[in-house]
């Protein structure tokens, strides 16, 4: 039976989650609780790949719904393919997807639970990642240091479908590796023969031209560096990951497509510092900043914050390129 479209089978989302809700068997796929571009696009990619009528696969994007409008390169690049946000599944949707009965889950862009889905460890059945190991299963992991989890995804849909050819799938899956590795370019270091080989196979798919990567990139990394219109407490939060020690310690991890330098001139940043930080609570946060810079890859640096019993500490590391 011929596959719909990818705008017309998520449209189909919220019935799924109903019916499966009623007690059906039913697979998330669910990203990483960045909710970035990759980790976004590889859990919708994969979900639609391996979705039946008889065993349906949601996919999950790790976030409440709420904060979907900070991921500004993934809002736009599902806007693009004509993908309707109210259609997409967050963890705030109703029925609750994490609270599914009989429910499977497959990890993408991440190995592990965050500290508050762990009572669902028994449920993780696959993992496709590329960051550094973490997990302890053994069975159905694939974890690989390629430059993007999308070169993964790919990967495994044309293993399992040779034929797979849906093009929103591979154009939104393009997109992200090429944004992932700086438009697979050398000298950035985050490209590997996957992200190039997976590159290549979209494009010999989809009749595309190699000569035009660089205008896709510029496009995407334009609309991920789109923030000028989110305060600093949204811009903390619109690519945070948090890691809680065994000892109970939490540290903020948040990722921005602007130099630390920047936004230590954003009005009100201290401030807005300290209510996220009190907020979360966190024992400490880390900013990292980054910045494309032509023909040198992508400059970095890197904001630890700290907020004492008295005062808010800031430390800035010098930029590097990598």
């Amino acid at each position: 039976m011929a596959r719909p479209p990818l705008a017309s089978w998520v449209a189909s989302l919220p019935s799924l989650l109903q019916k499966a809700a009623q007690g059906g068997k039913a697979t998330i796929v669910m990203g990483n609780e960045a909710c970035d571009l990759d980790s976004g696009v590889s859990a919708l990619c994969l979900a639609y790949h391996r979705s039946t009528p008889s065993r349906p696969v949601l996919p999950l994007l790790n976030i409440p719904s709420e904060d979907f409008p900070l991921k500004t390169e993934l809002v736009w690049a599902l806007e693009e393919q004509g993908v309707t946000t109210g259609h997409l599944l967050f963890r705030d949707s109703s029925p609750p997807p994490l609270s599914l009965p009989h429910l499977s889950l497959v990890l993408v862009d991440h190995n592990v639970l965050p500290h508050r889905d762990l009572h669902l460890e028994g449920s993780v059945e696959e993992v496709l990642d590329h960051h550094a190991r973490e997990t302890s299963l053994e069975e159905g992991v694939t974890i690989e240091p390629v430059g993007s989890c999308a070169s993964l995804v790919l990967r495994t849909i044309l293993s399992e479908d040779p034929t797979f050819c849906e093009p929103s799938c591979l154009a939104l899956l393009r997109q992200t590796i090429l944004l992932d590795t700086v438009c697979l370019r050398p000298e950035a270091r985050r490209v590997t023969p996957p992200d190039l080989a997976m590159v290549e196979r979209i494009e010999g798919i989809l009749g595309l031209q190699a000569a035009a990567r660089e205008q896709v990139f510029n496009r995407v990394q334009e609309e991920k560096g789109r923030v000028g219109h989110l305060t600093v407490l949204q811009l903390l939060g619109r690519d945070l990951k948090v890691v809680v020690s065994p000892s109970g310690y939490s540290v903020a991890l948040s990722s921005l497509p602007l130099p630390c330098s920047s936004f230590l001139r954003l009005p009100g940043w201290a401030d807005q510092v300290e209510a996220f930080i009190k907020k979360g609570p966190y024992s400490c946060l880390v900013v990292l900043g980054s910045q494309p810079v032509p023909g040198e890859g992508v400059t970095r640096d890197l904001l630890v914050t700290l907020l004492t019993l008295f005062l808010l500490l800031p430390f800035l590391l010098p930029p590097c390129s990598c």
